[in-house]
């Protein structure tokens, strides 16, 4: 998912909240959760929403080739171990109008993401349920949040999140759980445009705290 997230990933989170009367506790909550990212003592994956398409008027990558001389020196001293090759899992093909990925196995589901944000025409207007980590990302450029259900692979080694707009007035961080406690989302699949890129998200959604992560 590299070539579609075009986003630089930052963990550095500066929220800038309207303190209402009563609400202090809430924003220092939301503060130390913050600098708990920034400062490394967190685990949490986070995962800056995720693109679909590429800019309208991208140029083509340079493509670059190594000469035979510079290859053979790569080649040097290079072990190859024997591997057992993984199990490529199809993704699931939906006819009706509803998408539970929460009857899934880590295995399955997190290809069946992959799939959604691969091919978001087949999705488009379907209703989604998934489970998983709750994320926050901040952009770097607009101090924009967003919010998104990850999904980690059966090794927990990768993560890829679809980003989420609650159905409703919400603030953060009061009305949101702490980054890394499982949510179980419901939404509409969409895709948006914004800075010429070309989004995906869960629109309408409703959420709730499945457990936390302490």
């Amino acid at each position: 998912m590299k070539k579609r997230n075009k986003r630089i990933v930052s963990i550095v989170f500066a929220m800038a909240l309207m303190v209402l009367c009563g609400c202090n506790a809430d924003l220092e909550k939301g503060q130390k959760r913050i600098d708990q990212i920034a400062n490394g003592e967190t685990t949490v994956p986070v995962v800056a929403p995720q693109t679909v398409a590429q800019p309208k008027d991208a140029e083509p990558a340079e493509q670059t080739s190594l000469n035979f001389d510079a290859e053979e020196k790569l080649l040097e001293n290079v072990t190859v171990e024997s591997f057992e090759p993984q199990t490529i899992v199809e993704p699931v093909v939906f006819e009706g109008e509803e998408v539970d990925l929460t009857k899934m196995s880590s295995t399955v589901v997190y290809a069946q993401v992959l799939d959604i944000l691969s091919y978001p025409d087949n999705y488009l207007g379907k209703k989604i349920t998934m489970s998983g980590l709750f994320g926050i990302y901040e952009s770097p450029t607009t101090g924009q949040v967003y919010f998104s259900c990850i999904i980690q692979d059966a090794t927990a080694c990768c993560a890829n999140g679809i980003e989420f707009v609650r159905n409703g007035e919400f603030q953060y961080p009061q009305d949101y759980p702490d980054p890394g406690d499982e949510v179980r989302v419901v939404g509409y699949f969409e895709t948006y445009e914004e800075d010429g890129y070309l989004y995906a998200r869960l629109r309408d959604a409703d959420m709730e705290v499945v457990s936390k992560a302490n």
